[in-house]
């Protein structure tokens, strides 16, 4: 069934009170993040390759990617965010004999950014994507996600995120700022930016399309597809030898019987 980006973004959101003149938080978590970057980076053999080298073998592709799409369904979970399906799975598009290692690894950054555009919507104007969490130590990842959404990302250089905002909270409550904005401010931290190419904007907004569109024309073979690898990874089932003799006499040592023994396949056992 094919849905506009709106009611993708509606299927998986999750809505949350802020206790603000009646404001709410609008949420969508993907499960498309950092577990793939983990995973591409093992199997491609850089698995002993710090991330900046990992990164430098990703930007030898190019924005793009030679025309691989990434599709980051990887959790065997399946997604949760911008619609739901736990059959979702992940694959790569569009390969050829010569694709390359780079391509691979810079296709999968990519389809990252293009499941966190579908999440946001349409640009708006004078937006900024602020993002923290460890994948957001990545300054490949901060850019690509600034071109493929069209808008600029900022990243706090700050540790420890969650706990310096509920000490905002606590300095509200505790009365040492006036509001959440000055004490936002008092805990305020340099942050690095990542600005848009808008040379990149119409092939992203092109590639951005692909994505769906793959993405939708393999969502029927999902559920067959996780069948298949349900059935690959489950335990191997051992059948009893049968024994078609009207009697079995263990203390034979004959060489008959070591052949039986070693035609039935019990030495595996």
């Amino acid at each position: 069934m094919h849905r506009d980006s709106r009611d993708r973004r509606a299927q998986g959101q999750i809505t949350l009170a802020t206790g603000l003149d009646g404001q709410a938080l609008a949420c969508l978590a993907p499960m498309t993040g950092a577990p793939n970057l983990d995973w591409v980076r093992r199997v491609t053999g850089l698995e002993d390759s710090d991330w900046p080298e990992v990164e430098q073998v990703a930007r030898t592709a190019g924005p793009g990617a030679g025309g691989v799409v990434y599709l980051p369904y990887g959790s065997p979970s399946g997604e949760r965010a911008p619609f739901i399906d736990s059959a979702a799975s992940a694959s790569w598009v569009g390969m050829s004999v010569r694709t390359t290692a780079g391509q691979l690894l810079r296709a999968v950054y990519e389809g990252i950014a293009f499941t966190l555009r579908e999440c946001l919507g349409a640009p708006v104007p004078g937006r900024v994507l602020r993002i923290a969490g460890g994948s957001a130590s990545s300054d490949l990842l901060c850019q690509v996600l600034a071109d493929v959404t069209g808008e600029p990302v900022v990243r706090s250089t700050a540790p420890e995120l969650g706990a310096r905002g509920v000490a905002a909270l606590a300095m509200v409550t505790g009365g040492v700022a006036e509001d959440l904005d000055a004490a936002l401010t008092a805990l305020a931290r340099p942050t690095d930016a990542f600005r848009p190419d808008p040379v990149l904007r119409e092939p992203y907004d092109h590639q951005a399309r692909v994505f769906a569109a793959a993405r939708d024309a393999l969502r029927p073979v999902w559920p067959a597809l996780r069948e298949l690898r349900t059935e690959a990874e489950a335990p191997p089932s051992v059948s009893p030898a049968t024994n078609t003799s009207s009697t079995c006499d263990l203390s034979d040592t004959s060489d008959k019987a070591e052949s039986a023994y070693d035609a039935d396949g019990w030495e595996n056992l």
